[in-house]
C-alpha cells in the first residue's frame, strides 16, 4: 500500500495536494464493509481522514472496525448508540452529521459521504479529484454503480444530472453553500438541484471504467426490502416536490429495470399514497418550482439538454466567496405557504444575464393578449451583486416569472402596454421612477398582524382603477408576500417589484 501511495504521489502531484475526508454512516455492514475498507485502503489517492460512525451495530461491524483501524492510521471510528433498527434516509443523514462533528472542513479541499456496501476501482478517488480540478464550477460529482445481476454486473439506473448517494463526493465550498444535506428522505436529490440554483454543477458518469464502482447490496433494498425502497423513492419524490407527470414517466422507466414492473408501479403508488395523504413537502417553495421546471425541461428536451440549459442560466450566480447556509436545514423564505401553489410561469426562457427592456416589454405584451399576467424583479448592480453573495437573497428572486434590469429602461418601455397603472408605495418613500400619470397608494410599513388590511386596501384600489399593471417599492417581506396574494387574486395583472435592498429587501 506504501508503495503504491509513493508511486501516485509522484505520478499525480496535483491530486495529492489537495485533502479529502470521507464520513460513513454504517450498521450492521459485516456481510460487506471489508470489500470497501480493503477498496479505500488500495486508492491511488488516500483520504486524509476517514470517519466511520458505527449507528449502533448489533453483528461484527465494531470488532472489524477496530481491526482495520489499526492498519488505516486516517481511520477514526465514532460509535452511536443502538436505536434498535436500521434508519435511511433522516436516519443515515442524522449518523453522517455525528461524523461530521469531528470533522474540521475548514482543513479539506473535498468532503464524501460513503457507505460500506462498495467496492471502488483503486484509481477512484483520483479521477473524481481531477475532475473536480479540471472544473471550478463543478460542486459535487460521483461514479456510477454496477450492481451483480444473473451472474453478470449490470448498471443501475442513475442520471447523469445527479451524483448519487452512495458515493457523495463535494467540494467543500459547494457542500457548505447549500447547507449541507437536508434531514429527510430524498436528501440525496435536493443537494444537487439547491447547488445548481446556486451557480454549481452537478454530475455523474462512468465513461471512465475507473468511475464504475461495485454496489454489493441492490439500490433501495437496505431497509426491509427492495419493494419497500421504492415506495419509499416514491414518498421521496413527492416530499422533494416532483410534479405528477414527471413521476408518472419516471414510474414507466423503472419498470423496465429490476424488479420489472412492479419496481416502477411501487414508486408510483408510494408518490400516490404521500400524496392523499396531504404529506408535508420540503418546505422551500421556491426551491419546488425550479425542480418542477426542471423536471418539465427533461420531458420535453431530455435529461442532458435540460440540465445543461438549467446551468446555462444559473451560470451568472455562481460565486465561492458566497456566505455558507446553516448546515443540515434550509428555511423557507416565504413568511406565508397559502399561496404556495401558485403557478409560476417563464416567458421565452428570460434571465438576467440576457434580457433588455425591450425583449421584456414584448413578452409582457404576448402574455396580455393571452389574458395572462405575472411577477417581473427589477433588479439593478447592486441587487446583482447580492445574489451571487447571498444564499437566502437568491431563493427569494427564484420566484420571479421575469428577472430584469436596469429598472428605468424598463418603466419607459412598458408605458404603453396599460390603460392603468398603480405605484405602491411605502408612506415618506421618495421614488423618481413614478410617471405623473400613475396612481399612487401610499401603504404603511409592513407587520404580519396588519397583512390583512394592507392587501383588502391594494385589492380594493385595484379594482377601482381596473389596473392592469401594478409597480410595487416595497420592503421585503411585504413585496414578496403581496405580489402572491394580488397573483392569486388577480390572474391577469402584471407587477413590477424593483428589489429594494433598503429595509432588508
Amino acid at each position: 500500500m506504501n508503495v503504491l501511495s509513493s508511486a501516485a504521489r509522484l505520478t499525480h502531484p496535483e491530486s495529492m495536494q489537495r485533502r479529502y475526508v470521507l464520513i460513513s454512516p454504517c450498521r450492521d455492514e459485516a456481510q460487506y464493509m471489508r470489500r470497501t475498507l480493503d477498496s479505500i485502503a488500495s486508492q491511488t489517492v488516500q483520504p486524509t481522514l476517514w470517519v466511520v460512525v458505527d449507528d449502533g451495530s448489533t453483528d461484527q461491524t465494531p470488532e472489524i472496525l477496530a481491526a482495520y483501524a489499526e492498519r488505516l492510521p486516517y481511520l477514526k471510528v465514532v460509535t452511536r448508540a443502538d436505536r434498535g433498527r436500521r434508519a435511511v434516509g433522516p436516519g443515515v443523514i442524522e449518523a453522517f452529521y455525528a461524523g461530521l462533528e469531528v470533522v474540521d472542513l475548514d482543513q479539506f479541499d473535498y468532503l464524501c459521504k460513503l457507505d460500506l456496501d462498495l467496492d471502488l476501482p483503486r484509481r477512484y478517488f483520483e479521477i473524481l479529484i481531477q475532475r473536480m480540478e479540471a472544473d471550478p464550477r463543478l460542486g459535487t460529482f460521483s461514479g456510477k454503480p454496477w450492481v451483480t445481476l444473473g451472474g453478470r454486473l449490470v448498471p443501475e439506473p442513475a442520471g447523469n444530472e445527479m451524483s448519487v448517494g452512495m458515493t457523495k463526493f463535494f467540494r467543500t465550498t459547494c457542500f457548505r453553500q447549500i447547507g449541507g444535506f437536508v434531514r429527510e428522505v430524498m436528501w440525496d436529490g435536493i443537494d444537487c438541484h439547491r447547488a445548481r440554483l446556486l451557480g454549481w454543477r452537478a454530475g455523474s458518469s462512468d465513461e471512465d471504467p475507473d468511475l464504475r464502482f461495485a454496489h454489493l447490496r441492490p439500490m433501495g433494498s437496505s431497509q426491509v426490502g427492495i419493494r419497500t425502497g421504492r415506495q419509499r423513492h416514491g414518498f421521496g419524490q413527492w416530499f422533494m416536490g416532483t410534479g405528477p407527470l414527471y413521476i408518472l414517466a419516471s414510474s414507466v422507466f423503472r419498470m423496465a429495470h429490476p424488479p420489472y414492473f412492479t419496481g416502477g408501479f411501487l414508486i408510483f403508488w408510494g408518490y400516490v399514497k404521500a400524496w392523499r395523504k396531504k404529506v408535508p413537502r420540503y418546505g422551500d417553495t421556491r426551491f419546488r418550482r425550479y425542480l418542477q421546471r426542471h423536471q418539465r425541461l427533461m420531458l420535453t428536451r431530455g435529461k442532458r439538454a435540460a440540465t445543461a440549459l438549467i446551468e446555462q442560466e444559473q451560470g451568472w450566480a455562481f460565486d465561492p466567496r458566497r456566505p455558507f447556509a446553516p448546515m443540515g436545514q434550509v428555511e423557507s423564505a416565504e413568511p406565508d405557504s397559502a399561496f404556495a401553489g401558485l403557478p409560476r410561469r417563464q416567458l421565452h426562457r428570460m434571465s438576467l444575464q440576457d434580457i433588455d427592456a425591450r425583449r421584456c416589454a414584448e413578452a409582457v405584451a404576448t402574455a396580455r393578449l393571452e389574458q395572462r399576467g405575472g411577477w417581473i424583479q427589477l433588479i439593478d448592480a447592486n441587487a446583482a451583486a447580492r445574489y451571487q453573495r447571498d444564499a437566502a437573497f437568491a431563493q427569494l428572486l427564484q420566484a420571479a416569472d421575469i428577472r430584469m434590469a436596469p429598472t428605468p429602461d424598463l418603466v419607459d418601455a412598458l408605458s404603453g402596454l396599460s390603460q392603468a397603472r398603480l405605484w405602491l408605495r411605502h408612506e415618506g418613500c421618495a421614488s423618481g421612477l413614478v410617471k405623473p400619470e400613475s396612481r399612487q397608494l401610499m401603504l404603511p410599513r409592513w407587520t404580519w398582524e396588519g397583512r390583512n388590511e394592507i392587501l383588502e386596501t391594494v385589492c380594493r384600489t385595484v379594482r377601482e382603477q381596473a389596473a392592469e399593471l401594478l409597480f410595487c417599492e416595497l420592503d421585503s417581506p411585504q413585496q414578496e408576500w403581496l405580489v402572491n396574494a394580488l397573483r392569486h387574486e388577480f390572474p391577469r395583472l402584471w407587477t413590477l417589484a424593483p428589489v429594494r435592498l433598503a429595509g432588508g429587501a
